[in-house]
């Protein structure tokens, strides 16, 4: 579970201070926020960003090779992202059943 955690987190080496990195077909879902310091040069400040990770669960029927393999059965829940850009940009991760 960490490595899949880590592949997802290191996307912001590739795509830096996004607000939303999403990665699919995975058999275990995960949603979680972190935060880093991203420095203004042009105004000369120091501000928080709060990245949203996800990563959404594969919807397969257990069957194939997750049962040959003695996989454990990928839950079929539906997270998502609410983005609203209304006054103040929010994120909100909504993970349900």
């Amino acid at each position: 579970m960490g490595g899949k955690t880590n592949r997802l987190v290191d996307m912001d080496n590739i795509i830096s201070n996004a607000d939303l990195y999403i990665m699919g077909h995975v058999h275990s879902p995960v949603t979680l926020p972190q935060s880093s310091f991203v420095a203004d040069e042009q105004n000369m400040t120091i501000t928080r960003h709060t990245a949203h990770y996800m990563i959404h669960n594969s919807f397969l029927s257990f069957g194939g090779y997750g049962l040959t393999y003695g996989y454990r059965p990928a839950p079929k829940t539906m997270s998502y992202a609410i983005l609203e850009t209304k006054g103040i940009k929010r994120i909100k991760i909504v993970s349900g059943d």
